[in-house]
């Protein structure tokens, strides 16, 4: 976000924050609340390395080349380093 951000010239990026209904439920979701930030002023706060930003923003566009034409969600599940990219219906957005 912050990569992108700066280098597009953008003033500001926006952040949200979402949790489940329900713990049982993955479909359902709520709004917890949403901040926006000065891009180069974030990416200080949070140390930003840029050239390992492009690293791993090229790893997903290649994952992403190799995937049939959809739509797609990037997420990062909590508590793990890991990234999930997850086809969503058509129909959906």
């Amino acid at each position: 976000m912050c990569v992108c951000a700066n280098n597009s010239g953008g003033h500001s990026a926006n952040c949200s924050y979402v949790s489940r209904v329900r713990a049982q439920d993955p479909y359902n979701h709520t709004v917890l609340g949403t901040q926006t930030y000065v891009p180069s002023e974030f990416a200080q706060q949070i140390t930003l390395n840029v050239k390992k930003s492009w690293g791993m923003l090229k790893g997903i566009i290649e994952k992403c080349m190799l995937l049939d034409d959809g739509k797609y969600l990037l997420m990062k599940e909590p508590n793990k380093v890991r990234r999930l990219l997850a086809r969503l219906p058509p129909a959906l957005l």
